[in-house]
């Protein structure tokens, strides 16, 4: 991994982020050896130390990088100028390994590269100030390296010597490779950096994906600093008749927070915190039009009167707000699954051509029941209307029926609605002539479609772009939102929630096709996570709006913060789908395994102060330790977190090394930067023993103490090799041959594991315990993870335990006849649960004599949604 830190004109890093924006980038090296690696510690030449100072709006101070020429880890430390923060904060950077004459050079976790030139202050320049702080009050960074016995192989013609700064603009030349569509092609190269990092193994990880950022303006700070800032993604922006506030989209989603289709309560908490962190625009999950065409029992209904209540309460909160809201105005035609009851129903389609994904075999639709449909979307916008609404949205995406329509594989009709392009194109054309009749002159109304639905029988790119020209030319939308993939299939799916495994904005370049064939504004989603990201597509051209849904799932301030400057603060969303979309497809609540409060604002909404404060002390800092210390301080309580490690981050820090799973190591650096800003002391490499709290004297002992691997009992007779997912994960070699992977709990440990092993070149039999890969994961991401090791040549076995091992033979079981299955192999590795690690919590529960509560996995061994719910809701209750 090459390494370094460029910083967003000179932030404070306490929470170890890396920006760009209008970079005065700073960067940590090191002289190299002839081969451009780092040579070995007793050789090295980068004992130096760079000084900055703090810009950020809130936070006043300056910040050290230190190089430890033992470990050649590179710290910061950060003194606060203000008196609430009179204690320097240290935290460690990370590693560098390379530097070239050309500047230092970056790689991330996905193989995407980029350089910044050098900036570095050598220690001996400031070996006589006995604060390196203050030294660097009078100190301008520069590079200036002595090259050491053959260093100077760079390049004999221009050795490293000095390298002033120069314009910083001028710092970061990345390289973005965004799948098949190279967003770095669209935007200007200089504008692009890294984003905050996750220290969880040593080296320096982002704690999302490599963002962008236009060129910033700076406005002034509350404490009198600059502060970038985002020009065009905080700019308004005209659809229609409406100005939305900034270019901010919450696109429709299913929450499973409504009542039998109607908005109450929960569903308002819900989008009133996000209008409160400064969305500009709330477009509500989807309305179904047609009360013969019903979604699910959590999809809002807008096919009679009795919505209009619920959906003027909600107008007129996001209004008080300076929110805009539009509706999703939708008809599923056969992408329709279950029927509130549970039941099937009986679909419907342009013809009779079923679904793979949901198994449906639709009815073709008559004239008739078509002209009811029609006036459906007229009626449905008028109610929206007469809610006081300001806009809606027809939903032609993802494979649902105005799509059907448009799509030749799924439209086999040779009547007024089929059997040409233009033919094809009369649904939505004149759905969309009811839209805004019923709309009427004062709302908006948009077009939501998929451009490429990524499926084998999905409406192609060229189909879309033409209907969208087509209908704009006819002047009956006021924008587009261009999406990506299909509800009909498994690998169309995918798209609808990207996960992690795809790059951000990927979609952004087919937004761009878009814009070329359309004079109205468009929107583009799929994995815009970051404000970087949102106004580089901007700045680029490639759409006018960004729609940032999961970005507000799991940080509903994010807007704000953004336009603020605190961009440190921001909760990044990992794209782990499994609260979100994952809840949804389980029929439940909508919700965040790192913000759990969503979903439950109700409940959560709000952290109260408590009326007396304590000393609490949480033992472990996974997930749900660090939330039960960031929310008990946020309630004003004196914590102190211990953890035994050399890092905070339980289990995931091993999750992130999962090919494809990397930025789940996000979660951590979110978490402990929460955790930090609300005052909680962590220590690392501290154990809890009793005397430790004989000598702390804590009121409440939160105990977090996570879980080990758990082994079943197997007859072992040989020596082949036993060992557990932990262990191949953290790198342990394996004799050549076939390794077995036995997989009890379904999840990512198992087919990760085997993944990895794969991508070594490992021959690897997946042996499930359920009928298939991953059935614990959420489908969009078990389809992936599936395909990806199906790709690598991974065996699966269905239906099968282990049950012992000889010297070269895995023994395994099917679980439903019992049958022995035999497999040739050199090594088996268990991914088999776990078991707790709740030795502390029984001692402690034993003794009597101080409050104790258990978060997470020393609990009961489950996932990090809950264990940082448990955090949640015990932090909340101390």
């Amino acid at each position: 991994m090459l390494v370094a830190a460029a910083l967003e004109h000179d932030p404070h890093l306490v929470d170890r982020r890396v920006v760009a924006a209008d970079l005065a980038a700073a960067v940590l090296a090191a002289a190299v050896a002839a081969d451009g690696h780092v040579r070995d510690a007793e050789n090295r030449e980068a004992d130096a130390r760079l000084v900055t100072h703090d810009r950020q709006d809130h936070r006043c101070g300056t910040t050290a990088y230190d190089v430890d020429r033992d470990q050649f880890v590179v710290r910061q430390q950060a003194r606060h100028d203000r008196d609430d923060h009179p204690l320097p904060d240290i935290h460690e950077v990370g590693r560098i390994e390379r530097v070239t004459r050309a500047g230092t050079e970056v790689r991330d976790h996905y193989g995407r590269a980029g350089r910044c030139p050098a900036v570095i202050t050598p220690r001996r320049e400031l070996q006589d100030s006995t604060d390196p702080i203050d030294a660097a009050e009078s100190s301008e960074p520069t590079l200036a390296n002595e090259p050491a016995e053959n260093a100077d192989s760079a390049d004999p013609a221009e050795p490293i010597d000095r390298i002033e700064p120069t314009d910083p603009m001028d710092r970061i030349e990345p390289v973005l490779p965004i799948d098949r569509m190279e967003l770095s092609e669209l935007i200007d190269q200089r504008d692009v950096g890294m984003r905050r990092c996750s220290h969880l193994d040593g080296r320096v990880r982002p704690r999302h994906r490599p963002s962008t950022a236009g060129s910033a303006r700076r406005v002034a700070a509350p404490c009198g600093r600059v502060t970038p800032m985002f020009p065009n993604l905080f700019s308004p922006l005209a659809l229609g008749p409406v100005t939305i506030r900034n270019r901010v989209v919450s696109s429709g989603h299913d929450t499973i927070l409504v009542d039998a289709g109607v908005v109450n309560d929960a569903l308002v908490a819900y989008h009133v915190a996000r209008a409160d962190g400064g969305v500009g625009l709330v477009i509500t999950q989807v309305a179904d039009v047609d009360a013969e065409e019903r979604s699910g029992g959590g999809v809002l209904q807008a096919w009679n009167e009795d919505c209009v209540p619920g959906f003027a309460r909600l107008a007129d909160e996001l209004h008080a707000r300076g929110t805009t809201v539009f509706a999703q105005l939708h008809h599923g035609g056969r992408e329709t699954h279950r029927l509130p009851d549970g039941t099937l129903p009986v679909t419907v389609a342009p013809s009779a051509v079923p679904n793979e994904r949901f198994l449906a075999s639709p009815r073709a639709l008559d004239a008739a029941r078509i002209r009811r449909i029609v006036a459906a979307f007229g009626d449905a916008a008028d109610r929206m209307r007469r809610a006081g609404l300001d806009g809606v949205e027809v939903v032609a995406s993802h494979g649902y029926l105005p799509a059907q329509f448009l799509n030749p594989h799924t439209n086999r009709r040779d009547d007024d609605y089929g059997g040409t392009p233009e033919r094809r194109l009369r649904f939505l054309r004149d759905v969309l002539v009811a839209t805004r009749a019923g709309a009427g002159p004062g709302l908006a109304v948009g077009l939501r479609i998929s451009i490429d639905d990524a499926s084998f029988d999905g409406l192609g790119p060229d189909v879309a772009l033409d209907a969208i020209g087509a209908l704009d030319a006819d002047g009956l939308v006021d924008y587009v939102s261009v999406v990506s993939g299909s509800s009909s299939s498994y690998a169309g799916s995918h798209h609808i929630v990207p996960s992690m495994h795809h790059p951000a904005a990927y979609v952004a370049p087919r937004a761009a096709e878009a814009k070329r064939r359309v004079s109205v504004p468009v929107m583009v989603a799929g994995r815009i996570n970051q404000p970087q990201e949102a106004e580089a597509v901007i700045a680029a051209g490639q759409a006018d709006a960004t729609v940032m849904t999961r970005a507000l799932i799991c940080d509903p301030l994010m807007p704000a913060k953004a336009q603020a400057g605190r961009t440190d603060d921001i909760r990044a969303c990992i794209a782990c789908n499994q609260a979100c979309i994952g809840h949804y497809l389980m029929g439940t609540p909508i919700s965040c395994i790192q913000h759990p409060e969503t979903g439950r604002e109700l409940t959560y909404g709000v952290v109260p102060r408590a009326a007396t404060s304590r000393r609490v002390l949480v033992v472990g800092g996974g997930p749900g330790g660090l939330k039960a210390a960031a929310v008990a301080a946020q309630r004003g309580h004196d914590v102190v977190l211990h953890e035994a490690e050399s890092r905070v981050g339980g289990q995931a820090l091993r999750a992130e090394k999962v090919p494809g799973r990397a930025e789940f190591g996000g979660i951590v650096t979110n978490l402990e930067h929460e955790a930090r800003s609300a005052g909680v002391e962590i220590r690392t490499r501290s154990t809890v023993t009793a005397e430790t709290l004989d000598a702390e004297r804590p009121d409440v002992v939160v105990v977090a103490t996570g879980a080990r691997p758990r082994r079943p009992d197997l007859a072992i007779e040989g020596e082949l090799p036993v060992l557990d997912a932990w262990e191949v994960l953290d790198g342990v070699e394996l004799p050549s041959g076939r390794v077995v992977v036995a997989d009890w709990r379904g999840d990512w440990i198992g087919l990760g594991t085997a993944i990895a092993l794969a991508q070594r070149g490992r021959r690897v039999t997946l042996a499930a315990n359920g009928p298939h890969a991953g059935q614990s994961l959420m489908q969009y991401v078990r389809d992936e993870m599936t395909g990806e090791a199906l790709r690598r040549g991974v065996t699966i076995v269905p239906f099968v335990r282990p049950f012992g091992v000889d010297d070269d033979t895995v023994y395994l079981q099917h679980v439903l006849t019992g049958e022995p299955l035999l497999l040739e192999a050199a090594a088996l590795v268990l991914a088999t649960g776990h078991d707790p690690v709740d030795g502390l919590l029984r001692e402690l529960e034993a003794r009597g004599d101080v409050e104790v509560h258990a978060v997470g996995d020393c609990l009961s061994p489950r996932t990090a949604e809950e264990a940082v719910l448990d955090g949640l809701r015990v932090g909340s209750a101390l």
